[in-house]
């Protein structure tokens, strides 16, 4: 998948690669091969958090034919994405309703794309063996985690490194 011109890597039931000049990093997590898929649940992506990033990807694997569902934080935001073809569902991070996990069985890949909560950190990560045991039974194949852009402030669009 390529954004605004930049490699960020396939969508594959193994580690991705995304690459940033010449820096490259590796992320995502990789069930155990021996996990099997029902035919119903192929090429299912749910993103948590439909911002920017999260929108970005989910056209680009909706165009693919992939079926894309995921969250956003206002009703107004939800009924645009839900005009574009997306199943969304609304998501508060400071009142995470975590009965969304649920849904989760559902996809064969997550991507989490929520900024930190003040306070309280990543959401997701303080109810880590939630997550986990709500995965592992379902049939993800996939799963990659990206942090907040938002640590690098305000650079008007330009593509920024840890350098």
């Amino acid at each position: 998948v390529t954004v605004k011109g930049m490699e960020i890597g396939q969508i594959l039931a193994s580690p991705i690669c995304f690459r940033h000049g010449n820096v490259q990093r590796n992320f995502g997590i990789s069930l155990s091969a021996t996990q099997t898929l029902s035919t119903k649940s192929e090429n299912r992506m749910f993103i948590l958090g439909m911002g920017f990033v999260g929108q970005t990807l989910a056209r680009k694997l909706q165009n693919q034919g992939w079926v894309v569902s995921g969250t956003c934080t206002t009703y107004v935001k939800k009924k645009k994405l839900e005009d574009m073809g997306f199943h969304v569902q609304l998501f508060d991070a400071n009142q995470p309703d975590l009965s969304i996990l649920q849904l989760l069985r559902n996809y064969t890949h997550f991507l989490v794309s929520i900024p930190p909560v003040v306070g309280i950190g990543d959401p997701m990560l303080q109810h880590e063996e939630l997550i986990r045991s709500s995965l592992v039974n379902g049939g993800l194949q996939w799963l990659c985690y990206l942090s907040s852009t938002s640590v690098y402030g305000d650079c008007d669009g330009e593509l920024v490194d840890e350098e």
